[in-house]
């Protein structure tokens, strides 16, 4: 009963409580040995028996089983093209080269450097190539667009 019912709502409560309470079922009495039957109910050796049937699981469909083993066999296969791959690479990096091929990389680093040196040497700055500079002529580097302190 809420204070917003009306006098009609309270009266229509209390009868109807009033009928509950009249009607209400005999509470059965006690059992003598309650206590002993709930001991023995959880005595340590009913757990040993599982409660529910353990089950084995039901078994795959077939469509499931065929893409499985679909991908199963592609990870293997991606795996060993993957693991030759970079076998061959380390085979390939481990070779040794050539003398001929040792000579053309020798005279390539020649070449480029030579270029390099040259630049480097108009700055009139470094003192290490002061013999290249001087072949070249003051202020060459400040031409070709190459500032000082490089």
């Amino acid at each position: 009963m809420t204070p917003h019912d009306s006098p009609l709502e309270r009266q229509a409560d209390r009868k109807l409580v009033q009928f509950l309470r009249q009607h209400r079922p005999p509470v059965p009495p006690a059992a003598a040995n309650l206590e002993e039957q709930l001991m023995a109910a959880l005595d340590i050796r009913d757990w040993e028996q599982p409660l529910i049937a353990r089950r084995e699981p039901a078994p795959s469909p077939p469509w499931y089983q065929r893409r499985r083993r679909w991908v199963v066999a592609g990870t293997i296969l991606t795996a060993s093209l993957f693991a030759t791959w970079m076998g061959q690479r380390a085979w390939q990096m481990a070779q040794t080269p050539s003398p001929a091929e040792i000579a053309e990389i020798e005279q390539f680093m020649e070449q480029s450097w030579q270029g390099v040196v040259v630049s480097h040497a108009t700055d009139g700055d470094n003192p290490l190539f002061t013999e290249t500079s001087s072949a070249i002529g003051p202020g060459a580097g400040a031409e070709a667009g190459m500032g000082a302190g490089l």
